[in-house]
């Protein structure tokens, strides 16, 4: 038997408090380490990886964050994607 138990440490949308809602169980996320956090400390201390390799691959995963975000301003769609599509034809085909 697998337990499992989720949470989203944010809320549903960035609209929704969930502290007002679930205010012992936020407080309780609020004080609980990220998951990144945990899991980046576990493989340290076993050794698979150093905080310079962790710390590379957090700057270098953040500018690729960050040129795909610069990137986007200019991003047009193209008549070929599929929301700009026929959806009509789309639809006769899958029935």
């Amino acid at each position: 038997m697998v337990d499992i138990v989720c949470y989203r440490r944010h809320g549903h949308n960035e609209l929704d408090e969930p502290s007002f809602t679930q205010p012992l169980t936020y407080a309780e996320i609020a004080r609980h380490q990220c998951v990144l956090e945990l899991y980046t400390k576990e493989l340290i201390e076993a050794g698979v990886v150093d905080a310079d390799f962790v710390k590379s691959l957090s700057v270098r995963v953040w500018e690729e964050f960050e040129a795909e975000y610069q990137a986007a301003a200019q991003y047009m769609p193209d008549k070929s994607e599929w929301l700009s599509s026929n959806w009509q034809v789309i639809i006769m085909y899958i029935l």
